[in-house]
């Protein structure tokens, strides 16, 4: 389990990179220290448009983004249908939440 310190760490840094986009490069290096993972991306989906972008990448050599981009883009489901496959199978998926009157 991660510590307390760097999971408030990456949360202050999730908050930071939302307010400056600039700054998801320093979120993705300290998830990659916190995972010990020596490549990280982060990327943003229009489940409607089913457009897609890369937001920001930390040890991906720009091959394999473009390699990602013109191949796997256009076999991702969830890039092709939206969250449509999990409506069909009769399952609720919700990504984002709002509780009211908890």
């Amino acid at each position: 389990m991660h510590s307390e310190l760097a999971i408030s760490e990456l949360i202050g840094l999730i908050y930071d990179a939302a307010g400056d986009a600039t700054r998801w490069p320093m979120f993705l290096e300290k998830l990659g220290a916190v995972l010990n993972s020596s490549a990280n991306n982060l990327f943003v989906q229009d489940l409607r448009s089913q457009e897609f972008s890369m937001a920001a990448t930390i040890g991906m050599e720009s091959s394999f983004q473009r390699s990602y981009e013109s191949y796997y883009r256009t076999r991702n489901v969830y890039l092709i249908r939206g969250n449509q496959p999990a409506r069909q199978h009769g399952a609720q998926r919700t990504f984002f939440t709002t509780r009211t009157g908890t």
